[in-house]
């Protein structure tokens, strides 16, 4: 994927982040089939221990598509980040996951380390307390 120039304004970044993002969904990261199915088989579905520092609540690992649009409290998304979206300095980072039903999704990550770019060989992340926002994208 080509980095985005500083030259474009605004509004051709976004739409050309966004035009990525979609892109790479559609297109399952560019991933060939039994690679994905390696990475999906690897992205782990129950927590071996319960953090103790969120609250009373247990948290449950939750598959993409069950988030619900805002907070989803207790709730945490394992999978695998499979595509770089933005550049190391831009904020929010994004990135391309895959969850353990195979969906993929974009994360943005606002507190990320220049060094994260580095050792982002299929991760496994998990998101606490995800906050869901649906974006509709309409051609022109």
């Amino acid at each position: 994927m080509r980095m985005l120039s500083k030259s474009f304004s605004q509004q051709e970044r976004i739409e050309e982040i966004s035009k990525n993002i979609y892109l790479l969904i559609q297109n399952k990261g560019r991933m060939k089939p039994k690679k994905l199915v390696s990475v999906v088989s690897s992205i782990p579905t129950a927590l071996k221990n319960q953090p103790t520092n969120l609250g009373d609540q247990p948290l449950t690992i939750q598959e993409f598509s069950s988030l619900k649009e805002g907070l989803n409290r207790n709730s945490i998304l394992s999978g695998k980040i499979t595509n770089v979206v933005t550049g190391v300095n831009d904020v929010p980072a994004k990135f391309i996951f895959v969850d353990y039903k195979g969906e993929f999704g974009c994360i943005s990550i606002y507190n990320t380390s220049s060094v994260s770019y580095t050792h982002l060989t299929l991760p496994t992340i998990y998101s606490v307390q995800i906050s869901v926002v649906a974006v509709s994208l309409k051609k022109k």
